[in-house]
């Protein structure tokens, strides 16, 4: 029998690793867990769920108004560029 460096498994999802999939994530999950910001004057409270749907309504937002290539002018992990 060989032994040999197998690595860690299961460390590399399927998919990429975006801000919307980790708010997908949290809406599925824990969507009535409030979230509460604090901007020193005034605290806003919502939840996971509700953060989701606005963030899924702005994104559909944006691609109306850019003409469909929303995203497009931003690099991203796969896009060659390593900043901004």
């Amino acid at each position: 029998m060989k032994f040999g460096f197998v690595g860690m498994l299961g460390l590399n999802p399927d998919y990429p690793l975006l801000l919307s999939t980790v708010i997908e994530h949290a809406a599925a999950t824990f969507g009535d867990t409030e979230i509460v910001s604090h901007d020193g004057m005034e605290k806003l409270r919502s939840d996971y769920r509700s953060a989701a749907m606005r963030s899924r309504r702005l994104g559909r937002l944006r691609r109306i108004f850019s003409g469909g290539t929303a995203g497009a002018e931003y690099p991203t992990a796969t896009s060659g560029r390593s900043s901004l």
